[in-house]
């Protein structure tokens, strides 16, 4: 294979990528501004709400890593020299890593929410929250 097709082949999965993190990003944050699902009532327990910050953070950099990508598959398609080529392979190539490291880690920061929030829902919820009466 060679380093053009290599580069196409790490261009497609990075824009996957950031239509995966895209929909994440979207959906988290639809979830903290709808009214419909049940959310804490007390301060305490709305700081869980905290976690999502570093997850829209890294979230947002797994987006502009796998925006590099791309910028840097189109500049390969222009270069001439295959030296040239090589070299922005390689950046691409650790641009691609940074990508899946930022979503990796916003996935951790959204577990940690998840699982925060189904403590919550388990043990803390009230009736006025939301709980079904017994």
């Amino acid at each position: 294979m060679d380093t053009l097709t290599s580069l196409a082949a790490i261009s497609v999965s990075s824009q996957q990528l950031v239509n995966l993190a895209s929909a994440f990003l979207g959906g988290s944050i639809i979830l903290v501004i709808s009214t419909t699902h049940v959310s804490p009532t007390t301060f305490p327990a709305r700081l869980i709400y905290l976690a999502l910050i570093p997850c829209w953070a890294s979230l947002a950099g797994s987006i502009l890593a796998g925006d590099a990508v791309l910028r840097k598959y189109l500049a390969a398609m222009l270069a001439k020299s295959p030296e040239k080529i090589i070299q922005i392979f390689e950046a691409a190539n650790s641009k691609y890593g940074l990508q899946l490291n930022c979503l990796r880690l916003a996935i951790l920061f959204f577990g940690i929410w998840l699982l925060a929030y189904i403590v919550w829902w388990v043990f803390f919820r009230t009736t006025d929250s939301g709980a079904i009466e017994k």
